[in-house]
């Protein structure tokens, strides 16, 4: 089996850099979407597929509509069906890394990234980035960072302060953690849905087929109730 699925891989760029020490490897595994691998990491989980796992995310955030953000861009599918929706107006979507900015320049289906107007792509650090938006700034929220060991900062209490404070009362939120392994995968998530209610979202839940949470700010109106984790 792992030789089979080594012979339908096809490598579609590669650059190491030493700026950051690390090899990126762009690379498309039969026919689904491409994928990047920096230092044999993968960015996105491959089970059952990438755009399975896309498509699961993306139907936590539905009805998609307004004005949308995408915390950690990597290739661009998120931004880009996000920015599909007829209803959204406009998609931020940033990426800290020039490399992963320069493998989806690379990647022929992260073209829309680049061309559709509705996107504003930002080569920036999200965490500094969102103290420069107003408070309710953004109706739905794709957060997509590394993994912990990679971007500690980005699953902290303090960030999930920042993210509350650009939501609109009544946004939705999906927060990708991957799946490193169940029980591994597992540990992650409890301790997102922890800080994530700690900051006042609610409505937070595990949700497996996407790999990751989904949670939501309250309405101005008063408290929600199913807040659990």
């Amino acid at each position: 089996m792992a030789s089979h699925m080594a012979a339908n891989r096809h490598v579609l760029w590669r650059r190491f850099s030493t700026e950051t020490n690390l090899l990126y490897v762009l690379f498309q595994q039969g026919d689904d979407l491409p994928n990047l691998e920096i230092s044999g990491i993968r960015m996105k989980s491959a089970v059952p597929s990438v755009e399975a796992v896309l498509r699961a995310s993306i139907r936590e955030l539905s009805p998609l509509a307004g004005v949308c953000l995408d915390t950690c861009g990597g290739l661009g599918y998120t931004a880009v069906a996000m920015a599909t929706a007829p209803r959204v107006t406009r998609v931020h979507c940033f990426e800290v890394d020039a490399n992963v900015i320069e493998a989806a320049r690379n990647n022929r289906a992260s073209r829309f990234l680049f061309e559709d107007p509705k996107i504003v792509l930002r080569h920036a650090d999200v965490f500094e980035a969102l103290v420069d938006f107003p408070d309710a700034s953004f109706d739905r929220v794709f957060h997509d960072p590394p993994r912990v060991s990679l971007s500690g900062d980005l699953y902290s209490r303090a960030f999930y302060d920042r993210l509350f404070r650009v939501m609109k009362p009544g946004g939705k939120l999906f927060h990708y953690t991957g799946s490193p392994g169940e029980k591994s995968g597992k540990r992650v998530r409890q301790g997102v849905m922890r800080r994530l209610a700690d900051a006042g979202f609610v409505r937070v839940r595990d949700v497996p087929e996407a790999q990751g949470v989904s949670a939501m700010r309250g309405s101005a109106s008063g408290p929600e109730n199913g807040a659990a984790y």
